[in-house]
C-alpha cells in the first residue's frame, strides 16, 4: 500500500515484481503525482484517491493476474496492460492510451468517471462489455473487441477524431451488441468505422470525411437513428433488418444494403449524390417515409438504383436517377 498524501508524489523508477517474483495487490491510497516507469507484474492494482492536480503513468508494461480499480484524476497507460480480471476506470481527469498502450482484460473493461478519454491504443476483452459513459476522442487507429462470443460494446457519449487527423475505428461484438449512445463524427468527423456484432444501434448520428461505414459483419438488425453522412464514402449494410430515421447523405458513395436479408424500412432521405443505391437480398422494402435520391442535391447525374425482395412487399417513396 502507497500512501504519499494529497500533495505528495509516488516515482518508481524499477521494474516492480517479474515473472518469477509477482507482486501482490498494490494499493495506492492516496496522491498526486504516481509515475510506474518501468514493468509492473502483480495480482492487482487498485487506486482509491488522487488530488485534484493528480496523474497516473505506467511507461512500462503491466501484467496482472486480477483486477484494476482506478479511482482518481487522470491515467494515462504509454505500454500495454494485460489483465486477468476487470478493468473499471472511474476517472476525473482524462484517461488517455497511447498507440502502445493496448489493453487486454479477461473480464469487462468499464469506464465509468466524469473525466473523458483519449484513445490510441486497442481494448480487447473476453466475451465481457466493453463501455465508455463520457465523450472519447481517437487520437490513433483504435481497434475494440469484445471478442466472439457475447459482450456488448457501448459508447454513452460522443465520439470523434482529434483535431490533427481523422482517426480509423473497428468495432467487434461477436454475439453481442454495439450502441452509439451519442453523435460520432459530429465534431471532428472519423475516418471509417467497420462495425461487427449481433445488432448495431447509433442513436446520434454518424459521420466519416470520405471513408466507408461497413456493417457487413453485423448478424443482426442495424437501426441508424441520426443523420448518417460518409463524405463521399460508401454505407454498407448487412444482417437481418435495416432502418434509418436520419438522413443518410454519401456525397458520390455508395448505399449497398445487399446484405440485408430481412426487412429494410426507409424513414428519412437517402442522398448519395451520383452513387448507386442497391437492396437485393431484402425480403421486403418499405421506404415510405423517406425518398431515395442517388442525383443528389446538385440534380447531377445519378447511379442506378436495383430493389428485388424475395417474399415481402415493395411500396417505394420517391426516387431519383436524373
Amino acid at each position: 500500500t502507497l500512501n504519499a498524501g494529497a500533495a505528495g508524489d509516488i516515482t518508481i523508477e524499477g521494474d516492480v515484481g517479474g515473472s518469477s517474483a509477482a507482486l501482490g495487490a498494490i494499493t495506492v491510497s492516496n496522491a498526486d503525482q504516481v509515475l510506474f516507469d518501468e514493468t509492473v507484474t502483480a495480482s492487482s492494482f487498485t487506486q482509491s484517491a488522487a488530488a485534484a492536480t493528480g496523474l497516473t503513468t505506467f511507461d512500462g508494461v503491466v501484467d496482472l493476474t486480477g483486477n484494476v480499480d482506478f479511482t482518481g484524476q487522470a491515467l494515462t497507460l504509454n505500454a500495454a496492460l494485460g489483465n486477468g480480471g476487470t478493468v473499471e476506470i472511474t476517472n476525473a481527469g482524462t484517461f488517455t492510451t497511447a498507440a502502445a498502450g493496448d489493453i487486454t482484460s479477461t473480464g469487462a473493461f468499464t469506464q465509468n468517471g466524469a473525466g473523458t478519454n483519449s484513445l490510441a491504443g486497442d481494448i480487447t476483452t473476453t466475451d465481457s462489455n466493453i463501455g465508455f459513459a463520457t465523450a472519447v476522442t481517437l487520437v490513433g487507429p483504435v481497434a475494440l473487441s469484445t471478442g466472439s462470443g457475447a459482450g456488448d460494446l457501448t459508447f454513452g457519449s460522443t465520439l470523434d477524431s482529434d483535431a490533427t487527423s481523422a482517426r480509423v475505428l473497428t468495432g467487434s461484438a461477436g454475439s453481442g451488441e454495439i450502441n452509439f449512445d451519442g453523435a460520432v463524427g459530429t465534431t471532428q468527423a472519423l475516418a471509417a468505422v467497420t462495425i461487427s456484432g449481433l445488432n448495431v444501434n447509433a442513436d446520434a448520428g454518424l459521420r466519416t470525411n470520405n471513408g466507408d461505414i461497413d456493417f457487413t459483419g453485423v448478424t443482426g438488425s442495424t437501426v441508424l437513428a441520426g443523420a448518417i453522412a460518409t463524405g463521399g464514402g460508401d454505407l454498407i449494410g448487412a444482417g437481418t433488418d435495416f432502418t434509418n430515421t436520419g438522413t443518410i447523405t454519401t456525397g458520390g458513395g455508395a448505399v449497398n444494403l445487399d446484405g440485408q436479408t430481412g426487412d429494410i424500412n426507409i424513414d428519412a432521405n437517402i442522398t448519395t449524390g451520383g452513387g448507386v443505391f442497391t437492396a437485393t437480398g431484402a425480403s421486403s422494402f418499405d421506404s415510405g417515409g423517406g425518398d431515395i435520391s442517388t442525383a443528389g442535391l446538385a440534380n447531377v447525374a445519378g447511379g442506378a438504383i436495383t430493389i428485388t425482395t424475395s417474399t415481402g412487399d415493395l411500396r417505394p417513396g420517391v426516387f431519383y436517377t436524373q
